[in-house]
């Protein structure tokens, strides 16, 4: 983890400016938190970088994520399962929806259908965004 992650990391929101990349250069703005000591920031560097699950992706990122996971034909049982006339117009945005949002009524559907995770779609929706930026 960098110093800059780190500070906010373990002060959430605190407003700073750090000069030079080292803990010296760090400039304390905020009067609503405690400036963190070198120790504090430290330990927090050693901490893996937290995971931004992304709220929106490209849908064929998804897709893809999807396929190589296995998952093409769930879902499409997942959508032919569906009753008229929502299967059309859930198959329809699968199908042709240029992007896809964490908090969608598709991927509710998925979720509830597929028995997924709230973890395991923010998984998914790390791996579309990896894919979309590579």
């Amino acid at each position: 983890m960098t110093i800059e992650s780190a500070i906010a990391t373990i002060r959430p929101g605190a407003h700073w400016t750090l000069r030079g990349g080292i803990y010296a250069g760090l400039e304390w703005q905020d009067a609503m938190q405690t400036k963190p000591t070198e120790e504090e920031v430290a330990s927090a560097m050693l901490l893996p970088e937290p995971v931004i699950v992304p709220q929106e992706v490209p849908m064929w990122a998804l897709k893809e994520v999807c396929v190589s996971r296995n998952h093409t034909a769930q879902i499409d049982t997942a959508l032919a399962g569906l009753p008229e006339p929502p299967r059309v117009k859930a198959m329809l945005r699968w199908e042709y929806k240029d992007t896809i949002s964490r908090g969608s009524s598709m991927i509710a559907l998925m979720q509830t259908r597929l028995d997924w995770s709230n973890a395991y779609v923010d998984e998914l929706f790390v791996a579309a965004d990896t894919l979309a930026k590579s």
